[in-house]
């Protein structure tokens, strides 16, 4: 299997809830516990590759996925957080038909994405950045990195390496332009990507809320208001 088809797998995988681990187009040990974890599911014999059979389960899964799929409306979305921009609908269900945001992953899907943009205020983060300076974690090895690359999009991509995923993955030169995840189409469609990369349509499944926050946040910052905002979300849909 190429790189490409690798990733397309762990996309797929992923959006299932199966956690191959980061969308790299490695195949390393994540991935083929994830392809033989999905097969189990789907009542297939255990293989260490994907096999065509895989394949077809995996767009037949796929299937059933959308057909669980919720669009959204700015009604919704105010009755959890109070405000929404109405030019923000379109992008927020793109980002969660992409996602595989099914239904009753949705309440913390948007509880995280509603707490992390400040209620879905803004799309870039108050702070300057600057504390982002010189963090090598975050690939920040170049003078600026940390301003240039502060949290934007809805879920608040943070970082030249996370910047530059991302811009690989949706077709962006983000690490020339990053202040492009304040248009919200991108801004919600790298939130998605986030989403699958990092695996948390397998953590929310999990029902492990303050684990979800630990993958998005790095730690429990704002855990509260995240619960109460999934909580609502919860009653709203």
């Amino acid at each position: 299997m190429t790189p490409d088809e690798i990733r397309d797998l762990q996309r797929d995988l992923s959006r299932l809830g199966f956690a191959p681990g980061p969308l790299d187009g490695l195949w390393g040990p994540r991935t083929e516990g994830a392809v033989q974890r999905f097969q189990r599911r789907a009542g297939l014999p255990a293989s260490r590759t994907q096999t065509a059979q895989t394949r077809r389960a995996l767009r037949r899964f796929l299937k059933e996925a959308e057909e669980r799929i919720v669009p959204v409306t700015r009604a919704d979305v105010v009755a959890i957080t109070g405000r929404f921009p109405e030019e923000w609908v379109e992008p927020l269900n793109a980002s969660i038909r992409w996602a595989h945001v099914t239904a009753g992953r949705l309440p913390a899907y948007l509880a995280q994405l509603g707490h992390e943009s400040a209620g879905f205020r803004t799309l870039e983060e108050y702070a300057s950045g600057e504390g982002y300076e010189g963090r090598p974690d975050l690939g920040n090895t170049e003078p600026g990195d940390g301003r240039r690359f502060k949290g934007r999009g809805a879920i608040q991509i943070t970082g030249r390496h996370n910047y530059t995923r991302a811009g690989e993955a949706l077709g962006l030169p983000l690490t020339e332009r990053p202040e492009l995840l304040l248009e919200p189409g991108h801004g919600f469609m790298a939130s998605a990507w986030y989403w699958l990369d990092a695996n948390l349509n397998a953590i929310t499944d999990s029902g492990d809320f303050v684990a979800l926050t630990r993958a998005i946040n790095g730690g429990v910052n704002g855990l509260e208001h995240r619960r109460e905002l999934y909580q609502r979300a919860q009653e709203v849909l």
